[in-house]
């Protein structure tokens, strides 16, 4: 009798198990928009983890991000492993004159000690807006085994962020007219990134 008891409590908790574990491995429609056209190593709830710290809402034809529909918004995704660890971050680029001003955002995550992400922006002076429509991008010059990053802005300085720990941090400027620094887009990056990705 105990066994047949234990039998039918088992029967009554699979199905619970089992809708747990499929609503875990189910990709969110905003990861699943992020991630379209991309190749990368993170799993379905990595994935879902990064949609879920953009805080972004998809529309109800889980066609665009709400907020990026005008001709000049761009929101690309980016791969990357930028120290070489065989841990992939992401960046995530945006450029809406209504959500994010004239200078749009960058978003960059990183996994932590406890194999989860962490995100946050790249900041410039604390700040929100990282230049007219500026992009990060990575130096050969590394602080910490993590590559130097700059922003491609109007003017003769160029700001340096540099690995402090957790994220990166504006620590200098540079006047662009002298400056040697050698300099890799991120898009061509994340490309050899993405094809050295088996499938």
């Amino acid at each position: 009798m105990k066994k047949l008891k234990s039998l039918m409590l088992l029967l009554m908790i699979a199905p619970i198990v089992s809708n747990s574990q499929s609503n875990l491995s189910k990709k969110s429609d905003v990861a699943t928009f992020l991630f379209k056209n991309v190749k990368t190593k993170l799993t379905i709830t990595e994935q879902n983890e990064i949609a879920s710290f953009t805080k972004f809402k998809i529309n109800t034809s889980k066609t665009k991000i709400v907020g990026y529909a005008g001709a000049n918004d761009y929101l690309e995704l980016f791969p990357l492993d930028l120290n070489n660890d065989g841990i992939e971050e992401i960046i995530i680029l945006g450029n809406n004159p209504e959500l994010s001003g004239p200078g749009g955002e960058s978003w960059l995550f990183i996994k932590d000690k406890s194999n989860h992400f962490q995100g946050g922006y790249i900041e410039e002076d604390n700040s929100l807006s990282i230049g007219w429509n500026a992009e990060p991008i990575i130096l050969t010059e590394k602080t910490n085994g993590w590559p130097n990053l700059t922003m491609s802005i109007p003017g003769m300085e160029m700001p340096i962020f540099t690995w402090k720990g957790k994220g990166y941090k504006l620590t200098k400027r540079v006047n662009s007219m002298n400056s040697n620094l050698e300099m890799k887009d991120i898009r061509n990056a994340s490309k050899e990134y993405q094809n050295k990705i088996k499938p």
